[in-house]
């Protein structure tokens, strides 16, 4: 709350017995007061002294309220305003008012315990606003730091994925994605383990924004750590999928955030046309094209994350007769327009069928590239086979 002996008032007013009146009450309440016998003097007092509220007459010679007025909104120095004016000259108060005056009082002030309640109200109220500007004004400092702090972020986890294409032994992998937030929650890699093995995974992490991210990262680091092992023990046994996502789960329960994570991994043999490949509820499943059409993987798993004794099985299939594989994350449905789920899943697979799993084309027909904003982080990745 303000203090009275901290508030500064500017008293105008050309008739001295109104002046010498409200300026002994105010000073008696404790308050600092300037006096103005005239408009213009009272203009050169509030550039100089910047009080906390000016008392101004509406009638005065040289210049009148309306111009001090005028003076003050127009200034930096903006205070409330209260103008003084004689009864029946109602049309400027009301001029007054639309210019920004805070309030009004009719002379001869008989009660100046109304005007001190006035001035109190109003001071209080711009205390108030000055606050209220204070903290908009710290919160956009605070915005902004933010928005570069997430803006850092994200230039950093856009350098850990991996590249847009990858072309290996005759297979393409090509992904793109769209996060809802500055950060993704979805993830997405691929390189290779041997001569004729690539591997690839997709991670659609539940939630959104920073917690997501940092968890989708997390994914990404353990799944790193699996490969260096194997990379220097030079053994592939240890890169076996249904034990890196058994630990993967229990590693994220130990971690005590509270997300879960849907996956699916896989490694493609090309020299044996074999797919290797484990889920952990991962949604959409992954659609394999072939030339008679397209086959939707079976739902399996469980998410990582949820529960301790989770199992996860590694399975293989033969992906001789495959054009190409689709991966997705779940946000991929948000965009489709169709009244349930079924059909959302139905209208996908028609669509990467009849666009012969190539990503550029899905992402024209999904309208990627005109949504600012998705609800959902979206996530696709492709693997054609080439020729």
């Amino acid at each position: 709350m303000y203090r009275s002996s901290e508030k500064k008032i500017l008293v105008i007013d050309d008739e001295e017995i109104v002046r010498d009146t409200v300026t002994g009450y105010l000073e008696d309440s404790g308050f600092q007061v300037i006096e103005a016998d005239d408009g213009a003097r009272g203009i050169e007092l509030f550039d100089t002294h910047k009080p906390s509220l000016v008392l101004c007459d509406l009638k005065m010679p040289k210049k009148d309220g309306i111009e001090v007025l005028k003076h003050v909104m127009e200034s930096p120095h903006q205070v409330p305003f209260i103008v003084l004016s004689g009864a029946g000259v109602m049309a400027d108060v009301v001029q007054a008012l639309r210019l920004g005056a805070s309030d009004y009082l009719f002379k001869p002030l008989s009660d100046l315990a109304v005007l001190e309640l006035s001035i109190k109200k109003n001071l209080a109220q711009a205390q108030l606003g000055q606050e209220l500007e204070d903290y908009r004004q710290q919160l956009e400092v605070s915005n902004t730091q933010l928005r570069n702090e997430l803006d850092a972020g994200r230039n950093i986890q856009l350098q850990l994925f991996p590249v847009n294409s990858l072309t290996f032994q005759g297979w393409n992998f090509e992904y793109i994605l769209q996060p809802s937030h500055y950060l993704s929650g979805d993830f997405v890699d691929y390189f290779p383990v041997s001569d004729s093995e690539v591997f690839f995974y997709i991670a659609d992490v539940s939630g959104h924004g920073v917690s997501s991210a940092i968890i989708a990262l997390m994914i990404k680091n353990f799944i790193d750590l699996a490969r260096r092992e194997m990379e220097i023990k030079q053994d592939k046994s240890l890169f076996d999928l249904s034990s890196i996502f058994s630990s993967l789960n229990l590693h994220l329960l130990s971690l005590g955030f509270g997300r879960h994570a849907t996956l699916f991994a896989g490694i493609l043999n090309v020299e044996n046309s074999e797919l290797i490949y484990c889920s952990a509820a991962h949604f959409p499943t992954p659609i394999e094209v072939k030339k008679t059409g397209t086959n939707v993987f079976p739902v399996d798993g469980l998410a990582v994350g949820l529960f301790e004794d989770a199992e996860y099985k590694t399975r293989s299939c033969s992906v001789t007769d495959s054009y190409g594989l689709f991966l997705c994350s779940d946000g991929i449905l948000e965009i489709i327009d169709a009244p349930n789920l079924m059909e959302k899943e139905s209208s996908l697979g028609n669509l990467v069928k009849d666009n012969c799993n190539n990503l550029s084309a899905i992402s024209e027909k999904l309208g990627l590239n005109q949504v600012s904003k998705v609800p959902d982080d979206i996530t696709i990745l492709t693997i054609n086979k080439i020729g």
